[in-house]
């Protein structure tokens, strides 16, 4: 977690209260948005007792934050008083998630924060394509995104399943001067070598059994638009040499044809695979690498990007609305909570599937905790409702 702070910093910067406590019950570190919230710098809380600003409503014997350290798993807690510099009580509830037996980082939040943080928020301008987020990771990724689509630069998405990298590629399509001409997505990880051939380059009349007429790709037919290629990591060294003369020259045959044509297709590439790694590894052309590599786009997993976890979820649940002709209003802050302390390993992409199991399951206008499927309620040690 220490290295989590200083080398990618994005915990200081979260838009949530953050506090890490010791086994001694010392503070160890919190983040400016709480610096904020209690309007107390750091400096004059850091190793003094988090009870001077954060403790039980009832009195008790056990201490649940020390004991989920030593248990080593995460515990949700409700009803707590945060006291900021005037000693005024703010209701919060509070996700407890072990670092180690000796800390732990708490994810504090005030009661009816989540939702009004929401309604009040006003959406980037990318948020009309899908990009949705507010976090410093992703306005970097915005301000590419915008950058680069004034132009006709090959892209390189780069990303973690599920983190939206089709959405990137369709939002570059849209804000370029192509916006209005032909946009195609090819899988490279779903078709086989020949048919990702025919797909784009066509085929002559007779060029093999079955070509009874000739074909065009496309390249030709997309040739003033634009050519997504996901999981490019996935095609075959003799593939690479026929895209990287695409990439130099915009040459190209037609399968079975000496005839060279040309293209002014834009090309936007993606991949979850390590493409520097897979050229080191001799699995990919470093000749291809650099021309994809023009101007990459890395997409942050969902857990480097906690914040904008209520803003998706608003997206989504509008999305919801309009797809089950319903009316819900959102997540309760106790289950919006408990999202915190999970690591999204499927990213967005999971999180969308969660909203919408316990959408569809929830007979209430927002979704609760034991709404969550049941692989999650498993995972956090949630009860099932009865």
């Amino acid at each position: 977690m220490s290295d989590l702070i200083n080398t990618e910093n994005f915990i200081f910067n979260l838009n949530l209260n953050i506090l890490i406590v010791d086994e001694h019950k010392n503070i160890i570190f919190l983040n400016k948005f709480l610096e904020d919230t209690i309007k107390i710098k750091s400096s004059k809380l850091i190793n003094k007792n988090y009870e001077i600003i954060l403790k039980q409503s009832s009195n008790t014997h056990t201490n649940p934050i020390l004991n989920s350290m030593r248990n080593q798993k995460p515990c949700h807690l409700y009803n707590y008083i945060l006291k900021d510099i005037n000693k005024k009580n703010i209701i919060v509830d509070i996700t407890s998630v072990p670092i180690s037996k000796r800390k732990s980082l708490l994810f504090i939040i005030p009661h009816n924060y989540i939702t009004k943080h929401i309604e009040d928020k006003c959406t980037d301008s990318l948020s009309k394509f899908g990009l949705i987020g507010e976090s410093g990771c992703m306005n970097e990724v915005s301000y590419l995104i915008k950058t680069v689509s004034a132009t006709d630069a090959t892209v390189l998405i780069l990303g973690e399943t599920g983190t939206g990298k089709e959405i990137v590629a369709n939002t570059v399509h849209k804000l370029s001067k192509r916006a209005n001409e032909i946009y195609k997505v090819i899988n490279c990880a779903t078709i086989s070598e020949n048919l990702l051939e025919n797909e784009l380059f066509g085929h002559e009349k007779g060029s093999y059994t079955g070509a009874t007429e000739s074909y065009k790709g496309l390249f030709e037919i997309a040739s003033e638009g634009t050519i997504f290629l996901d999981e490019i990591g996935e095609i075959s060294p003799n593939f690479q040499a026929k895209l990287l003369r695409i990439l130099e020259t915009g040459e190209f045959n037609r399968i079975g044809s000496v005839e060279t044509k040309k293209t002014k297709a834009r090309i936007i590439a993606a991949s979850n695979k390590d493409l520097k790694l897979m050229v080191e590894k001799n699995m990919f052309r470093k000749d291809l690498f650099y021309r994809l590599n023009l101007f990459p786009i890395k997409l942050p997993p969902l857990k480097n990007r906690l914040q904008d976890i209520p803003l998706l979820i608003r997206h989504f649940i509008n999305d919801f609305n309009e797809k089950y002709n319903k009316e819900k209003t959102g997540i309760s802050d106790v289950a919006l909570t408990l999202l915190f302390s999970y690591d999204f390993p499927g990213n967005i992409r999971e999180l969308r599937n969660i909203i919408e199991h316990s959408y569809i399951k929830s007979n209430l206008i927002k979704i609760e905790d034991y709404d969550f499927p049941d692989y999650l309620l498993e995972e956090m040690n949630i009860k099932k409702k009865t």
